[in-house]
């Protein structure tokens, strides 16, 4: 029970059926003819039926399609609720919008692949000789929506040749921040003739789709992957991933720029990196 008046069972979803024949799963918004709350249609194409409720519908969907909708219908009705119980006054299509932005979070963090497991602690490894290596990260507030992105280039010695670190607002993910700290490092590389190099990231999802060539990007950040993929056909040769005790400069760079007042770059070692960079040298 989720709550008052709207019950959806979950005892069907632990069935798996021989055939799928799910081809779309929704959930909307409906304001009543008073204004006073928003009521939730949860439908699903089932066949040639076009309207299966949600309930019927559960054992027809993988467990991953399951999860988005009851994560979605949860959304929607945190939304009807906060309208009823705390005077809430949100146009639907900004519940909309938030709605889309928790869901792409949610993918982000509950789908992605497991790293796989390594013995001992991971490392910064330099590039190999006349390569520069650049290292990313971002910062994500949930509630403010603002964060901040950091990057780093280091040689083959882990001598820093760069970096920046710059403050993020209106972000939806913290994909959304990952990814816009691969662009600008990027296009600082080309402003500055750094080349070649290659790209390394903590986030493995980010790697993952830099790393599929033929696939298109449909999501809500597709432009952006689009725009970092001409980028890294001008000048990287790899994009790697790596642990975060690995990307600990780029990490505290990403933190560092949530604090700032205005962006800041870099061509020699700031008071933030000294120790965490004399670490990652004397452990090559």
């Amino acid at each position: 029970m989720l709550s008052r008046g709207f019950k959806l069972s979950t005892q069907a979803g632990l069935k798996k059926p021989k055939k799928k024949r799910i081809a779309k799963v929704s959930a909307a918004i409906e304001p009543s003819p008073q204004g006073e709350c928003m009521e939730v249609v949860a439908t699903a194409s089932l066949g040639d039926n076009p309207n299966v409720p949600a309930e019927e519908c559960a054992q027809e969907l993988s467990l991953t399609q399951f999860g988005e909708l009851l994560f979605s219908l949860w959304g929607i009705w945190k939304e009807r609720n906060d309208r009823i119980w705390n005077q809430k006054k949100s146009q639907v299509v900004d519940v909309s919008v938030g709605l889309a932005s928790r869901l792409q979070e949610f993918r982000f963090h509950s789908l992605k692949p497991s790293p796989p497991k390594t013995r001992g602690r991971v490392v910064w490894r330099a590039p190999p000789v006349g390569l520069v290596k650049i290292n990313v990260d971002g910062a994500f507030h949930h509630v403010s929506r603002k964060g901040g992105l950091g990057f780093v280039f280091r040689n083959e010695d882990g001598i820093m040749l760069g970096g920046g670190a710059c403050r993020l607002s209106g972000l939806i993910s913290p994909e959304h921040a990952e990814i816009l700290a691969c662009k600008v490092a990027l296009e600082f590389a080309v402003e500055h003739g750094f080349g070649p190099v290659m790209l390394e990231t903590d986030a493995m999802e980010i790697q993952r789709q830099l790393s599929a060539h033929d696939s298109v990007n449909t999501s809500l950040l597709g432009r952006i992957y689009e725009d970092v993929r001409l980028l890294l056909e001008a000048q990287v040769l790899h994009v790697n991933h790596i642990g975060r005790h690995g990307n600990m400069v780029a990490h505290l760079l990403a933190r560092h720029a949530c604090s700032l007042t205005e962006d800041e770059f870099y061509f020699s070692v700031p008071d933030v990196l000294q120790a965490v960079i004399a670490a990652d040298i004397c452990a090559l």
